[in-house]
């Protein structure tokens, strides 16, 4: 199975959730509600990982299922 690259970015007061390198992204409001989905959306590649970014582009946060799993 193929592993699930996404990323969470601060934009317009919420935070997207995009497939690392594909255009279409979920916008949500809270980065909870964010998280959640990338580990929703994720689940369902079997292993995936997770950047949660600040607004200047530094990652924030690291998430994994090889984490969740433990």
């Amino acid at each position: 199975m193929t592993q699930a690259n996404y990323d969470i970015v601060p934009v317009n007061g919420g935070w997207l959730v995009k497939m690392t390198g594909d255009s279409v992204s979920e916008w949500h409001s809270s980065k909870g509600d964010a998280v959640r989905r990338a580990r929703e959306l994720g689940r369902a590649y079997g292993t995936w990982h997770v950047r949660v970014l600040a607004p200047n582009g530094a990652v924030e946060q690291e998430l994994s299922s090889a984490e969740a799993a433990s």
